[in-house]
């Protein structure tokens, strides 16, 4: 099995599953936000029906209405803050809901006749305004700098992948070439071919007159 390839293979795979996992996880989070984006537009438009019918019934009270109103508001202030920290930045100023918390209801039920309408209107400029920061966020065209900025630490990530991958493989290539070798190999991969041996000296008739005294 030829293992030569085998580093540049595992880096090219690397890189291809860590574009397709940053991709698929862009899609998700961008789903789910656009989701409780959603979820909260919902509530502001169900704000002025409840409003309505809490005044249409005979037993209305004003202090109640209003403790409960004002919880119903507070919960989409959660859900804004919530959606801010998913996406990563403040996309939205939850404090715009202060134009609906800021809506009297009125004691009697008769003098509430506007207020449903006060509060659609109000609640119809916040969702707007939702609708625009994410359609900023997510749909409108941005510099080059400006979308790098957001996917710093993707970056960030997917450098320190590929140097790691690099060193990977040059110390698998240091490994097999210098390391993981077989005795008289050398260290550029091919065999060494022994080369002659030279003769002894009192082998060879020039020196023989030399050595012979020497041997006596």
């Amino acid at each position: 099995m030829n293992l030569e390839n085998v580093p540049g293979q595992l880096i090219a795979l690397a890189l291809g599953w860590s574009f397709t996992v940053f991709i698929q996880n862009r899609s998700n989070r961008r789903a789910e936000a656009l989701k409780r984006k959603d979820k909260i537009i919902d509530k502001l438009e169900d704000l002025a029906d409840w409003v309505e019918s809490e005044i249409g019934k005979d037993d209305f009270s004003s202090v109640r209405t209003e403790s409960t109103f004002s919880g119903l508001v507070t919960q989409i202030e959660v859900r804004i803050g919530h959606l801010n920290r998913h996406i990563g930045k403040e996309v939205f100023d939850a404090s715009l809901l202060s134009s609906i918390r800021e809506i009297e209801i009125h004691e009697k039920a008769e003098d509430n006749t506007e207020t449903p309408y006060l509060i659609r209107d109000a609640a119809a400029d916040v969702t707007e305004q939702i609708e625009m920061c994410c359609d900023q966020e997510y749909f409108a065209r941005r510099g080059v700098v400006a979308a790098l900025n957001d996917y710093y630490h993707w970056f960030r990530g997917g450098i320190a992948l590929v140097v790691l991958l690099i060193l990977l493989f040059a110390f698998c290539q240091f490994y097999k070439n210098y390391i993981h070798i077989p005795i008289g190999t050398c260290v550029y991969g091919s065999q060494c071919v022994q080369g002659p041996i030279a003769p002894p000296l009192n082998d060879i008739p020039g020196h023989r007159k030399y050595i012979e005294p020497l041997t006596k």
